[in-house]
């Protein structure tokens, strides 16, 4: 009997288990930092190079009044002023060096 040829091209299964196996490691990763952020007794809003919301946990919900569903995704306006008047805000900074992702 012939075995079947594979396809040129086509991954074999030690690369799909590979990567099947970093890819939970990354999900188990990413729910990790989500349960972090979720359970810090603190505001936390994160935002994109656009300043648009992009997680908004459950004190930053206690602490606005909007649900994440409603923050995420529109652009982000602070309306606190950092001490020394004249001085960009924290994020525009932080944004502007790359910090926020």
């Amino acid at each position: 009997m012939n075995k079947p040829k594979e396809k040129a091209g086509a991954p074999t299964p030690e690369i799909n288990s590979k990567a099947v196996r970093e890819l939970r490691a990354a999900m188990n990763t990413l729910a990790f930092y989500k349960f972090v952020v979720d359970s810090v007794p603190s505001g936390v809003i994160t935002v994109d190079r656009d300043l648009r919301i992009t997680n908004f946990n459950p004190w930053a919900e206690r602490l606005t009044g909007y649900r994440a569903e409603e923050a995420i995704g529109i652009l982000f306006e602070c309306h606190c002023e950092p001490e020394g008047r004249g001085n960009p805000h924290p994020v525009e900074i932080a944004s502007s060096h790359g910090a926020s992702q």
